[in-house]
């Protein structure tokens, strides 16, 4: 189980950088749309 993890370290930065991309975009979309939602009530 050890030996595991450690062989998927080094795929780590790749996978942070996929989810970043992917999360952080969609994220901000929906935290400026809520704030519009917000602001027209």
């Amino acid at each position: 189980m050890l030996k595991k993890i450690i062989s998927l370290i080094p795929e780590y930065p790749i996978f942070i950088q996929a989810f970043v991309t992917f999360i952080v975009p969609v994220g901000l979309w929906k935290f400026f749309k809520w704030v519009h939602h917000m602001e027209e009530e």
